[in-house]
């Protein structure tokens, strides 16, 4: 007689939770919080998921594992407690500093004064208990690469009003230059709601009333008194929203790479005889390589994919990219290849430049 240990019976439970959870559609609400317990009380006390990871080797259906996967998604940037959640938030901000003479001001804070009427908006239009953002920026990469563990003392400390006795992601500078280029940076915050409390921050209708505030943010970096008062300085800043975590990390990432791209077909010469884009996904390296080929120039771009992201996003962008660079009828070819294909299309188009992941 096969006899199981206390996580054999941990996998086993999780798992039948979650087909049956599948089987309702979603429905069974008393499944549903079982299984976000379990998923959230992994993150928040152990920092890792052993229980779920072994749930989702055992589970046979896809649709299931999607279920499941969705779940633990949610519950790596919304925590649960007894009697409220901590929801993290995100603010992205395409932010551009000239200046006279490089680096002549490194920015690494938004201005408090600004953030604090935001603060009370979104409070009041999220119907939360309270929203606070901290006044450092952030990478999205930071971001993206923090732990579920970590997050959750930040937040934890961050709703105290304590943004200094906890370890927290890396914050990062802005450094102004006379040929500056937009940056995408991030503010980050935390939402705090009452458990049965619906969490819409990324429906239209919120970002539409939220929208009609994110100037605020755009001036805390503009109007900051660094930028102010730092003479030779000029600073532009776009607000992106007000989302969660992993929705403001999508939207920054999505429109800084399309701008990059943008600004990299702005400066290719296209000579006269038609542009041709070969592009291969190498999944491996989580990125996209482009090859951009006209008969005076050749350039690689590498544009980075954020998590499970498909290649539907860089295809929009591509798109929207050589509309507002190129005549319609300039363009000669837009393929996927192969990685063997477009390593020899690369080398008989004599690559000539590379730039840097986007």
């Amino acid at each position: 007689m096969t006899i199981k240990t206390i996580f054999e019976h941990q996998v086993d439970s999780l798992v039948k939770d979650v087909c049956r959870l599948h089987q309702s559609q979603g429905l069974d609400q008393k499944t549903y919080q079982k299984i976000r317990t379990q998923v959230s009380g992994e993150l928040v006390n152990q920092g890792r998921l052993e229980i779920a990871a072994a749930a989702l080797g055992g589970i046979d259906d896809e649709g299931a594992c999607d279920r499941l996967e969705d779940i633990i998604s949610h519950c790596s940037e919304n925590f649960f407690l007894e009697d409220r959640v901590l929801s993290a938030i995100a603010v992205p901000l395409g932010l551009r500093m000239q200046s006279v003479s490089s680096a002549a001001l490194s920015l690494g804070e938004a201005d408090a004064n600004w953030l604090s009427v935001l603060e009370q908006m979104a409070t009041r239009i999220t119907h939360a208990r309270r929203v606070i953002l901290d006044t450092r920026l952030f990478e999205g990469k930071t971001l993206f690469y923090c732990s579920a563990n970590k997050l959750y003392q930040y937040l934890r400390h961050l709703e105290a009003g304590s943004q200094t006795t906890v370890e927290v992601p890396q914050p990062c500078t802005v450094k102004s230059d006379e040929n500056s280029s937009w940056q995408m940076v991030y503010l980050l915050g935390v939402q705090v709601t009452d458990l049965n409390s619906e969490r819409a921050l990324d429906t239209i209708e919120t970002q539409r009333a939220l929208g009609k505030w994110t100037h605020r943010a755009e001036w805390a970096l503009t109007q900051n008194p660094r930028v102010m008062f730092t003479k030779g300085i000029s600073a532009q800043a776009q607000c992106h929203g007000f989302h969660y975590l992993g929705q403001g990390l999508r939207v920054g990432e999505d429109i800084i790479r399309g701008y990059r791209l943008q600004e990299a077909l702005v400066n290719f010469d296209q000579g006269d005889q038609g542009v041709s884009f070969f592009y291969v996904h190498v999944w491996t390296d989580f990125q996209v390589l482009l090859l951009v080929v006209s008969h005076v120039m050749t350039i690689e771009i590498r544009w980075k994919l954020m998590g499970a992201e498909t290649l539907d996003g860089f295809r929009e962008q591509l798109r929207q990219a050589i509309a507002v660079t190129m005549p319609t009828d300039n363009i000669l070819a837009m393929e996927q290849v192969e990685l063997y294909d477009y390593q020899k299309l690369a080398r008989e188009s004599g690559l000539s430049m590379m730039l840097g992941v986007m």
